[in-house]
């Protein structure tokens, strides 16, 4: 006998396996998921997204080892630390603090992927800052496939929440963005 699986847990379980490959990260899960498991696994927040095929967002988070380890758990304090005060950075579009906060967990954790992820981010914000370039970034996997000016205070209204949007036509992205923000 042959199963499939269908519905929207396993749309959703199909879709954190795919942004494993954008973040380079073995294992992501979402918000639900992490709460549920709180008290077992130590667990970072990466991102907060809409998936290919979605409307919603969906946060993104990473276990990062078992509670029931102390010693482990102590290890990822320092980098933890810098994360999450980057994170808190991004997230107020203070990317110049944030990239040395990212560049500080990546100095603890040379191979983490969300930090290189996140590097590579702030520093093209940045840099279209120093160009007086205000535009939203829209991913696919690890690429830019688009970006559009913007009205600088239309930029700051969507910094306040940030959200990378994945894998749908451009046009329909910065028309939807458009009319959600003014």
């Amino acid at each position: 006998m042959n199963y499939t699986l269908v519905g929207p847990v396993a749309n959703q379980a199909s879709r954190l396996e795919g942004l494993n490959k954008v973040y380079g990260t073995d294992v992501l899960a979402s918000g639900e998921v992490m709460r549920a498991t709180a008290d077992r696994f130590l667990w970072r927040g990466i991102d907060r997204v809409v998936a290919a095929g979605t409307t919603g967002t969906l946060d993104l988070h990473e276990p990062l080892t078992a509670r029931d380890d102390p010693a482990a758990v102590a290890g990822y304090a320092g980098f933890l630390e810098h994360w999450e005060a980057a994170r808190a950075d991004y997230g107020a579009g203070r990317f110049g603090k944030a990239l040395a906060g990212f560049q500080a967990a990546a100095a603890l954790r040379p191979e983490d992927g969300p930090c290189r992820v996140f590097i590579a981010r702030c520093t093209e914000l940045l840099r279209r800052e120093a160009q007086d370039q205000s535009a939203w970034l829209v991913e696919d996997e690890s690429r830019c496939i688009g970006q559009c000016a913007l009205p600088h205070s239309l930029y700051q209204r969507m910094q306040a929440s940030p959200v990378v949007w994945l894998e749908e036509d451009f046009d329909a992205r910065v028309e939807r963005i458009l009319q959600q923000y003014v």
